[in-house]
């Protein structure tokens, strides 16, 4: 647009402003010039009116080149700006992986059975015992905990713990601490029978048991940690076994 507008300034100057001073025909041009003190003034003009236009346009194509380089600074400045924040990310997300919790749920017990009575009746109890330990390098501070036994084709949510329980009543676990022997049980109306050891062991029929356990808990500078396993009981061998089941009953994080 602007060279557009430059070459129709260009042709008025040297076409059309001789037209409208330029003395009659029988002049002549080089009479109107030379004798005319118009003509010579009209014609200085348009000689300053030409270097004008050719410092105008060369004054554009600085513009035009300043601004590309311009562009790529910018271009190079937001790069290097992405750049930053991605290795910002990086190493915030490093911190975080490293400089964290990490609770896991291990050494599940095999599964004892108790039966007593008293004067309310018979009472069976499927027993099971676990541990929790922190192998991260600052201390957890459990938020909320899920663990039961259930004896289901699949297996149930485990229950809240309440707040009396050791990981509720005590929630913070230091680093490299290791809670030992945590006991988890359920009540049992079904059939007991024994094993080749005469151990009591539930008849289960065609459902099984579970051990789920599920534990969110955040550090002093994260949150939003989880850890969850679940096993299933086997009835040959008297122990869990596992992890059961995807990200939705066994995984960290």
């Amino acid at each position: 647009m602007s060279l557009t507008a430059l070459s129709i300034l260009a042709i008025w100057l040297f076409f059309g402003l001789p037209l409208i001073y330029a003395p009659a025909a029988t002049t002549g041009l080089w009479g109107w010039l030379s004798r005319d003190a118009s003509g010579f003034f009209t014609f200085l003009l348009l000689i300053v009116g030409a270097g004008q236009i050719v410092l105008f346009w060369y004054q554009l194509r600085l513009i035009r080149v300043s601004l590309d380089e311009a562009k790529i600074s910018a271009a190079a400045a937001a790069d290097a700006a992405k750049a930053s924040s991605r290795q910002a990310y990086i190493a915030e997300e490093t911190f975080a992986k490293i400089e964290r919790p990490y609770l896991f749920v291990f050494k599940v017990s095999s599964l004892t059975v108790e039966e007593f009575e008293d004067v309310d009746g018979h009472y069976t109890w499927l027993n099971v015992k676990y541990s929790v330990a922190n192998h991260g390098k600052i201390p957890a501070i459990i938020k909320c905990a899920q663990v039961s036994l259930s004896v289901f084709s699949e297996p149930l949510p485990p229950a809240r713990l309440e707040v009396h329980h050791s990981l509720i009543s005590a929630p913070i676990i230091a680093p490299g601490e290791v809670r030992e022997g945590i006991e988890e049980r359920l009540q049992w109306n079904g059939p007991v029978g024994n094993d080749e050891y005469q151990n009591l062991i539930p008849d289960l029929g065609t459902d099984e048991l579970w051990f789920w356990a599920i534990i969110a808990y955040r550090g002093p500078f994260t949150d939003q940690h989880e850890t969850r396993v679940c096993l299933r009981y086997d009835q040959a061998t008297g122990w869990f076994t596992g992890p059961f089941g995807g990200p939705d009953h066994s995984g960290e994080k």
